[in-house]
């Protein structure tokens, strides 16, 4: 977000890949100001990110490396091919992952995620832990 006259802008990449390239949605929002119309604005435009649909959607590649299960003392991290995953720490969580995070599919947590190597290094509260693929 950033100021632009009486009202922000926020400004939103969304990025995926779509068959051996990369498809980018480009939103960019002047706010008015009127939280009303603001909203409706808003939502008008995640209905139409929602209402798009893929023909002939080929398997994903690029994040390939990232899938499998990844195991420290601490616990174990499964990712999956569809983003989907579970983070067994104390309790078994659903999650769901992107570049370099993972997110709660209950929205109770992220945490920032790298890899180096085939593993995955986790930021448990500004304590990173490493996890080897198994």
């Amino acid at each position: 977000s950033e100021k632009d006259g009486d009202g922000s802008v926020n400004k939103t990449a969304i990025a995926g890949e779509y068959n051996g390239g990369i498809l980018i949605f480009d939103d960019e929002e002047h706010m008015t100001g009127d939280e009303e119309k603001d909203m409706a604005i808003s939502d008008e435009l995640a209905s139409i990110i929602d209402s798009i649909t893929y023909d002939n959607f080929e398997s994903q590649t690029m994040f390939e490396s990232y899938v499998g299960t990844f195991v420290a003392d601490e616990g174990k991290i499964t990712l999956n091919e569809d983003h989907t995953g579970t983070l067994s720490l104390q309790d078994n969580i659903d999650i769901n992952w992107s570049t370099h995070e993972i997110t709660a599919v209950d929205g109770s947590f992220n945490y920032e995620f790298a890899t180096e190597g085939g593993d995955i290094q986790l930021n448990l509260d500004d304590m990173w832990i490493d996890f080897k693929k198994e």
